[in-house]
C-alpha cells in the first residue's frame, strides 16, 4: 500500500479531536483478523504461528497471476482473498477474489477509467479493498471523482458511490475502513479534503468532515473507543501513534494521548524526529516495543511508553510496506521483492531474506497457518513450518 505521509502534526490532532463525538455511536472491534490493510485496527499482528524465515521457489503453497499490477495489499475474510490491481495501457482496474486454500481465481470485476499520471511509487491500483459480513468495498480515484466500489462476496455489484474530485500530484492510493454499519474515507489532498462515511449496506453519506489539508494523503482511517484518526495511525496502550512528512525528509512521529472527553485537549507524550520516524512504513508495536521500519532500510526499536531507543539495524533496501510481526519475527518486503525477516525483541538480529521475484509495495497478510505475499502482478502463499 503507497502512504504518502500526511502534513503537519496539527492536522492529525485536528481528526483525534473532531471525530470523537461523531464516531461514539459507530466505534467497534473488527473480529476478523485481516478483513482490511495490515489486519484488525491496522496493527499489523500476526500472531504466534511460526513461518520459515528462508525457503525456495518451490516451498510456496502456490502462486496466482493477477488481470494487471499494482500495490494493493491482500486482505482475507471467510476464506478469500481480496485484492486490486490495474491495467494501465487497456484502461482499466480490477477487484479480485482469489480462495485461500489454493488460490483458485473466483471472480474478477472489471472497473474501466481514466488512467492519470502517478508517483513512480504508486500505481493506479494502490489502495487495499475492505471486507466485512456485506461484502468487499475498493476506493479508486481520479481528477473526475473519487468512487467507492462495493460487491457482494460473490463478486455481484452492490453499490456504487462518486464522493467528489480528487486533486492530488502523486495520484491516489487511499484504503477505507468499516466500522460497523459505515465505511469511513479519508479523502486528504490538495483541494478540498474531507473524511467521508457512507453505509456500508447501501452508499448513502452518513456524514462528511472538512480536513485542512495542503498536500495529498493516504492513510486508512483508524476507529477506536469513540476516535478516529486520518493519519497512518497505531495504538500504544493508552496513546495513538501518528507520522507525518512532507516529502523533502522532514518526517515527525508523534505519541498522544486523546482527549479524555468532550472539551478536553489532546497532549502529546513524545515525538521522534527525522532521524528515526519512516516516512511511508507505518510503525508496528508488539508488547512494550515499536518498530519503526525506515524507508531505506533502517530499522528502529523504541519503547512504546516513552520513545526510548533500544536499537537500531540496517536491512538494507527501500521499503514502502508496513512491517508485520508474526511468531518471534518482525516482517516486511523491501520494494525490489526481498522478504526479510529480523528477530522480535531488545536486540536485532536478521534471520532470513528471501526474494519474491518482483517489485513489491504491498503488506503481506496472515490468516492462520498461511502467509499471503503480494508482489506487482502476483499473489503467492507460504505455509507455516512444520
Amino acid at each position: 500500500m503507497f502512504h504518502s505521509l500526511l502534513g503537519p502534526l496539527s492536522r492529525m490532532l485536528f481528526a483525534v479531536i473532531c471525530l470523537t463525538a461523531t464516531m461514539a455511536a459507530a466505534s467497534g472491534g473488527d473480529p476478523n483478523p485481516w478483513s482490511r490493510w495490515r489486519g484488525a485496527d491496522g496493527a499489523g499482528q500476526g500472531g504466534g504461528t511460526r513461518f520459515p524465515v528462508t525457503w525456495a521457489e518451490s516451498d510456496w503453497a502456490w502462486t496466482a497471476a493477477l488481470p494487471g499490477a499494482g500495490n494493493a495489499s491482500p486482505v482475507v475474510l471467510d476464506g478469500r482473498i481480496y485484492t486490486a490491481s490495474a491495467d494501465e495501457a487497456a484502461g482499466r482496474r480490477f477487484v479480485t477474489a482469489h480462495a485461500l486454500a489454493d488460490g483458485k481465481l473466483l471472480w474478477t470485476r472489471a472497473l474501466p477509467g481514466p488512467i492519470e499520471r502517478h508517483h513512480a511509487q504508486n500505481s493506479s491500483a494502490s489502495g487495499s479493498v475492505a471486507a466485512d459480513a456485506r461484502g468487499v468495498y475498493w476506493v479508486w480515484g481520479t481528477r473526475d471523482g473519487v468512487r467507492v466500489e462495493a460487491f457482494s462476496h460473490a463478486g455481484e455489484p452492490r453499490w456504487h458511490v462518486d464522493l467528489g474530485g480528487y486533486e492530488g500530484e502523486h495520484g491516489f492510493g487511499t484504503t477505507p475502513a468499516v466500522c460497523r454499519d459505515l465505511l469511513v474515507v479519508s479523502i486528504d489532498q490538495e483541494g478540498k479534503s474531507a473524511i467521508v462515511a457512507v453505509d456500508a449496506a447501501t452508499g448513502a453519506e452518513r456524514w462528511r468532515l472538512p480536513r485542512e489539508s495542503a498536500k495529498a494523503g493516504y492513510a486508512t482511517p483508524l476507529v477506536v473507543d469513540g476516535a478516529a484518526t486520518a493519519s497512518p495511525p497505531i495504538l500504544a496502550g493508552p496513546l495513538v501513534i501518528g507520522t507525518s512528512g512532507d516529502g523533502g525528509g522532514d518526517n515527525l512521529l508523534a505519541a498522544v494521548r486523546p482527549p479524555a472527553g468532550a472539551g478536553a485537549e489532546p497532549e502529546i507524550a513524545y515525538t521522534l524526529d527525522r532521524s528515526i520516524a519512516p516516512y511511508v512504513p507505518t510503525p508496528l508495536v508488539v508488547d512494550e516495543f515499536m518498530y519503526l521500519w525506515g524507508d531505506r532500510g533502517v530499522v528502529t526499536c523504541v519503547r512504546a511508553a516513552t520513545g526510548e531507543t533500544v536499537w537500531r539495524g540496517r536491512v538494507g533496501g527501500t521499503y514502502s510496506a508496513s512491517p508485520i510481526a508474526v511468531g518471534d519475527t518482525i516482517r516486511n518486503v523491501s520494494a525490489d521483492g526481498e522478504a526479510v525477516a529480523i528477530r522480535r525483541g531488545d536486540s536485532f538480529e536478521v534471520l532470513g531474506r528471501v526474494p519474491l521475484g518482483e517489485t513489491c509495495r504491498a503488506t503481506p497478510a496472515i490468516v492462520g497457518d498461511r502467509m499471503v505475499f503480494r508482489t506487482a502482478g502476483r499473489l503467492l502463499a507460504l505455509d507455516a513450518a512444520p
